[in-house]
């Protein structure tokens, strides 16, 4: 049996760790927890939508007012290669924006058409601590918003500026 320094085994057990850090939080915290709110880092408020028909839009509120929680989350659902779904609890619609440049809206809609999948569809790119990206799979663009006070919109654009990635990071919350 040969022998590795103390040095090689800690080097090994810091690599996979980041390893499965980087690649794999999302889908395993999603499996014990598929509720989540979304909380945008750079406004301190969580996506929303009190909308019910398709085509309701989503924006930024907070703090989430008592009783009206359903409105502020969104399951996950995964659909392979790191995508999800983001389905609104309150409506039971799902986000999706059918552009492809930046400054394009985001809303709501469902049951999901045949062919359109990729509009729906959303990878979460961990960037520790709980923060993610949010990269729309149709139009390969970041949710984001520069907004700060409540009714705040939400766009897509992309690639993020410089100096400017707290407009695009968002925290998942579990919620009960």
């Amino acid at each position: 049996m040969s022998k590795i320094s103390r040095r090689t085994a800690l080097k090994g057990l810091v690599s996979a760790s980041l390893l499965s850090i980087s690649v794999y939080p999302l889908s395993a915290y999603a499996q014990a927890q598929n509720r989540y709110y979304l909380r945008h880092e750079f406004s301190g408020k969580y996506i929303c939508s009190g909308a019910t028909e398709n085509g309701g839009g989503v924006w930024l509120w907070g703090p989430i007012p008592e009783g009206h929680e359903a409105r502020y989350k969104y399951k996950l659902i995964s659909v392979g290669g790191g995508y999800y779904y983001l389905r609104h609890e309150f409506s039971e619609k799902y986000i999706c924006s059918g552009g492809t440049e930046n400054g394009n809206a985001l809303w709501l809609w469902g049951p999901i058409p045949q062919g359109h999948e990729g509009r729906y569809k959303f990878k979460f790119i961990s960037l520790g601590g709980g923060y993610y990206y949010l990269r729309h799979q149709y139009s390969g663009k970041y949710i984001c918003s520069g907004e700060t006070e409540n009714d705040g919109a939400l766009w897509l654009w992309g690639p993020i500026p410089e100096g400017h990635e707290a407009r695009y990071k968002f925290k998942l919350t579990p919620a009960a």
